[in-house]
């Protein structure tokens, strides 16, 4: 945790100095749009604006990867289950069957 707080100050520190050293003003035109601003808060805002796109990009991978991985969780408690004789313990977020139900 603390290498991750000390890497996001680096960079924080990176960024002020890149910025203050490209502060030339500049304007960018898309379609009808035109945003007047510093060189550096132009290239910041197109950086984030590519991280949240490769985000939302990898995001169905990273869903379907967590699904896989809970189905074969649930597979490996069931083998474990079985292999020690002991019953099936519920699925995550239920409560044990009511007693008299069969189960």
């Amino acid at each position: 945790m603390q290498v991750f707080v000390l890497a996001s100050l680096v960079i924080a520190i990176l960024a002020v100095i890149f910025a203050l050293q490209n502060n030339a003003p500049t304007t960018v035109s898309f379609l009808a749009w035109k945003f007047h601003g510093s060189l550096a808060l132009t290239i910041l805002l197109a950086t984030a604006a590519g991280s949240l796109i490769s985000f939302f990009a990898s995001l169905p991978t990273l869903l379907r990867m967590k699904w896989h991985l809970r189905a074969h969780r649930r597979r490996l408690a069931e083998m474990e289950a079985a292999r020690t004789g002991q019953p099936r313990p519920p699925p995550a977020g239920q409560g044990a069957p009511p007693p008299g139900s069969g189960k």
